[in-house]
């Protein structure tokens, strides 16, 4: 399967951690990438399967604030 992109609402400086799981209801969550910082009020960031693995079937993500850019 081809990568997958996601969009999702942030805030300039702020530092998201991405989680992933291939099932909504069972499993734990993944970390897919850490470290996203955003530069505006809308990041993209792709799941290219190098961190999470070939993607076959649904994949669910999750988004959250980890940290603050001092800049």
């Amino acid at each position: 399967m081809s990568n997958v992109s996601i969009a999702f609402q942030s805030q300039d400086g702020f530092v998201y951690q991405i989680d992933y799981r291939n099932d909504l209801w069972a499993g734990d969550w993944q970390v897919a990438q850490r470290g996203v910082v955003a530069d505006g009020a809308s990041t993209t960031w792709t799941d290219d399967g190098s961190f999470t693995g070939t993607l076959s079937g649904e994949r669910f993500y999750r988004v959250a604030v980890i940290d603050l850019v001092n800049r």
